[in-house]
């Protein structure tokens, strides 16, 4: 800036950084300690924002020794992946685990797209137990998390002779593809709490094991400034245990509600305490 006769800041324009109040001193050197972030610093971030595993769950739907068998492979980057966010990769640690016990772990390398066995052998189950299988980014908890989809579809077997279920599956072998579940959880809403009236049509071949239908009803945990409801109420309406023998083929089932909580939420739960066949399981509902 120069100052006219007048006392007026003009702005001016020039090629070098002398003729400025600030001028750059082109000998020195950038001081880098103001990037660097503290160890006090970084662990907050980690407890924020910690990495979390992947897992894919097993209930076992009774007694007996199992086996898991089955292979698992690092899967190689698209050719529009991004080159530089890829030197940053740090592969993956993946584990088979019951319960709180590890029973098998293998880490795999960035770049490594070579199929491993993951097996165990005579692990003992109890109906209800569970096994998990883990897939970890890398090994560091400032692992990325870039670059770390598997290929991994393991086999659970039970020692014994086998049989066919009423649902046409084996009665010893399991498979992530036979029965898989992915969930949706999604609510209806109803205005002013008044009663509610369920049009719904059901469908059930027989299971292995009975199955448990449920309505969840609750008012707004917050209110509409984003505060916390302090009478929030969420509780079971109804529920029905339909036999592991019965099986329904798009039976009508409405139910009546009062309400007299004036519950504004209302969701759907199918549930039961072992793996079932869960693909051919529906309940398509309406609330009015």
């Amino acid at each position: 800036m120069e100052f006219d006769q007048s006392g007026n800041a003009v702005p001016t324009f020039t090629l070098s950084s002398a003729d400025t109040p600030s001028p750059i001193i082109y000998g020195g050197k950038v001081d880098t300690s103001v990037m660097e972030v503290s160890k006090d610093e970084q662990a907050e971030a980690i407890k924020n924002s910690p990495m979390e595993d992947i897992v894919r769950v097993w209930q076992a739907p009774k007694d007996g020794t199992v086996s898991v068998t089955g292979q698992v492979s690092l899967i190689a980057p698209t050719d529009d992946y991004d080159a530089d966010e890829y030197q940053k990769a740090d592969g993956v640690r993946i584990a088979i685990q019951k319960g709180g016990n590890e029973l098998w772990n293998k880490t795999i390398a960035k770049g490594d797209n070579s199929p491993y066995s993951a097996a165990v052998s005579s692990v003992a189950v109890k109906r209800g137990d569970r096994i998990y299988f883990r897939v970890q980014s890398g090994s560091e908890e400032t692992s990325n998390g870039s670059f770390d989809k598997v290929n991994w579809s393991p086999t659970i077997t039970y020692a014994g002779e086998s049989n066919t279920l009423p649902n046409g599956l084996s009665s010893t072998e399991y498979k992530p593809e036979d029965g898989a579940i992915y969930d949706v959880n999604t609510s209806a809403n109803v205005e002013n709490g008044s009663s509610v009236e369920v049009h719904s049509a059901f469908h059930k071949p027989a299971t292995t094991d009975d199955v448990v239908l449920s309505i969840i009803g609750s008012n707004d945990k917050k209110d509409s400034d984003g505060n916390d409801n302090p009478n929030y109420i969420e509780k079971t309406v109804f529920a029905r245990t339909l036999k592991a023998g019965e099986a329904f083929n798009g039976d009508s089932l409405n139910i009546s509600l009062e309400n007299t909580e004036k519950l504004t939420n209302f969701s759907f739960e199918i549930s039961s305490t072992s793996n079932v066949d869960w693909k051919n399981i529906g309940w398509q509902a309406s609330v009015t």
